[in-house]
C-alpha cells in the first residue's frame, strides 16, 4: 500500500505550510516508476475527493458509492489512531442501525487495514448547501422533511444511539429525501441494551 497525498481544495502540494494543510489516504495497487530521484505513481483512476471532515476524507468510488477514508496526518500516530477509531466506531454504528429510509445506506468495509467504509452517494449534497443553492421548498416539502427527521432521529434513539453531531451538513439530500450521515462521533448509550 502507498500513502498518496491529496491537498484540500485541489491546491498545489508545494503550497502546504504544515502537515495539517495536507490530507492522506491509502491507494492499493498503484504502478510505480523511478525517474532519477523522483518516484512517479500512476493510479488507474484517481479518486475524486468530494469532502474533507474532521475524521475522514470522502471520495467518490463510482456513480452510486462513496468511500470514507480515515484521515492520516504525517508523523502523528495518536491523531491517526483516533481518526481510524472514529471510522471504526462509525462502521459499528451503521451496522447496529441497519437499513432505514432516513439514514444513508452503509455498504460495508472498503479496506480492512485502514477501516475505510463504503456508503451510498447522495448526489444532491448536504442540506446546508442545498438550502443555499435552491429556491425555498414549499411548506409541504418542509413539513415532509421535518417529519422524516423526527422519525429518523426517533429510530436512531430507539437503537440506543446518540448522534452527537446533528447539523445541516450531516443531513444529505437524495432525490428530495433527507438522509442522516456521519456517525463517527456517535455513541451507544451506556447501560441500555436493545
Amino acid at each position: 500500500m502507498l500513502n498518496l497525498e491529496v491537498q484540500k481544495h485541489n491546491s498545489n502540494m508545494s503550497n502546504a505550510k504544515s502537515p495539517e494543510d495536507s490530507s492522506y489516504f491509502v491507494v492499493k495497487h498503484p504502478t510505480i516508476e523511478q525517474s532519477g530521484n523522483e518516484m512517479i505513481v500512476h493510479v488507474k483512476q484517481p479518486p475524486k475527493c468530494i469532502s474533507i471532515g474532521f475524521s475522514g476524507i470522502i471520495c467518490e468510488a463510482d456513480k452510486d458509492t462513496i468511500v470514507k477514508h480515515p484521515k492520516v496526518i504525517p508523523n502523528n500516530d495518536p491523531y491517526n489512531q483516533m481518526f481510524r477509531d472514529m471510522i471504526i466506531n462509525e462502521k459499528l454504528i451503521y451496522e447496529r442501525l441497519g437499513n432505514h429510509k432516513g439514514i444513508i445506506s452503509y455498504l460495508g468495509v472498503h479496506d480492512q487495514s485502514t477501516g475505510a467504509i463504503r456508503l451510498a452517494y447522495a448526489k444532491q449534497g448536504d442540506l446546508e448547501r442545498y438550502i443555499q443553492s435552491h429556491d425555498e421548498p414549499s411548506e409541504a416539502i418542509r413539513a415532509t422533511w421535518i417529519q422524516s427527521l423526527v422519525e429518523t432521529f426517533w429510530y436512531i434513539y430507539s437503537r440506543k444511539i446518540l448522534h452527537q453531531d446533528v447539523k445541516p451538513n450531516n443531513i444529505l439530500v437524495e432525490n428530495g429525501s433527507l438522509k442522516v450521515v456521519d456517525f463517527a462521533n456517535a455513541a451507544i448509550m451506556a447501560g441500555l441494551l436493545l
